[in-house]
């Protein structure tokens, strides 16, 4: 399994690739739209055949109710935002904007398990490394950013394209994710993504057989 050190030094990839995680990149991008390079893009890109970057596709997202564990989405969005955004003091509010929209199914049990885990996580236990909040004490390490950083990377079209079967049915460099059933860019920095093989993960990232998410070779 990750260590807890790698796993935050995940996050603070996706914050610069993304600025999402830390919800205080210095842009207000608006709905539909996230933050890449100090400029807002579209999380989904259609053109017109219903794809965008590599055929992005709106794929399987999960409904605003949030599913199981009886709290909707929204609810799990604003704890995980109030306990982890003011570890670096990171404005809660942008933080719900921004996280509400990254919604999907396949991260739901990652995304359960971390945010009930951390309601039992004081805020002293909670520290800040890099400009993304840590977990000093063992608990929660297990779940720490697993959920979290898996709807993050699904988020992004250039690791959440258009379905596929096969890597035939995907642009030029871009493979299909077994796990996801989606494109993904080979170049992508898609950390936490679901995979079931280390082809489904892109150049420099390794499956994890234990999470069964891609991780740092």
């Amino acid at each position: 399994m990750a260590s807890n050190t790698t796993w935050a030094r995940l996050a603070t990839a996706l914050v610069g690739l993304w600025g999402l995680a830390g919800c205080d990149s210095g842009v207000d991008c608006g709905p539909g739209t996230m933050e890449r390079d100090g400029s807002c893009v579209p999380i989904e890109s259609p053109d017109e055949d219903g794809g965008g970057v590599g055929g992005a596709d709106a794929g399987p997202i999960a409904s605003e109710d949030g599913g199981a564990g009886g709290a909707t989405d929204l609810e799990r969005v604003t704890a995980w935002c109030e306990k982890t955004a003011p570890a670096c003091g990171n404005d809660v509010a942008t933080c719900v904007d921004r996280m509400r929209r990254t919604q999907n199914d396949l991260c739901e049990p990652a995304w359960i398990a971390e945010v009930e885990c951390l309601e039992g996580v004081p805020a002293a236990d909670l520290g800040c490394e890099l400009g993304e909040p840590t977990i000093r004490s063992t608990q929660c390490r297990d779940e720490f950013l697993r959920g979290s950083l898996c709807r993050l990377t699904l988020a992004d079209p250039e690791c959440y394209a258009t379905r596929c079967e096969h890597d035939v049915d995907c642009s030029a460099g871009y493979g299909c994710n077994d796990a996801t059933e989606h494109c993904f860019s080979q170049s992508a920095r898609c950390f936490a993504m679901p995979c079931e093989h280390d082809v489904d993960c892109p150049t420099g990232l390794t499956c994890s057989d234990a999470e069964g998410l891609c991780i740092s070779s």
